[in-house]
């Protein structure tokens, strides 16, 4: 399955539940495609919901580097607000790993001034 297919389908918001019809052509619910979808994911192995798929590929943009202004249109959220969550938590393990390296690069520049004949 292509990413744009099983990950962009994942919020009948994005999608619009009346696209899901029935046999004799009646709108389908959300939670229909929620289940057609746990059933497809179980024939294949697949062991996440929809939401958690879609989490798994929200977190996955935001650590690729898109910003909540594309997050949130592919996951069918109302607001770009609701990417917050994907971006954010990017955003604080990034801003560590910069933080820890700045650190190991100032205790390496101290060792090296401690060194003698480094004056």
């Amino acid at each position: 399955m292509k990413i744009s297919l099983s990950f962009g389908a994942c919020s009948t918001r994005a999608l619009g539940a009346s696209r899901w019809k029935t046999a004799c052509g009646a709108s389908r619910s959300g939670n229909a495609f929620g289940e057609w979808f746990k059933r497809a994911c179980a024939k294949t192995g697949v062991t996440k919901s929809t939401h958690g798929l879609c989490h798994e590929f929200g977190s996955a943009g935001a650590e690729a580097g898109l910003g909540k202004a594309h997050i949130g249109p592919m996951l069918g959220h109302a607001s770009l607000s609701e990417a917050d969550t994907y971006t954010k938590s990017v955003n604080r393990k990034r801003i560590v790993e910069e933080g820890m390296a700045r650190l190991e690069q100032e205790r390496d520049l101290e060792t090296r001034l401690k060194k003698p004949g480094n004056s």
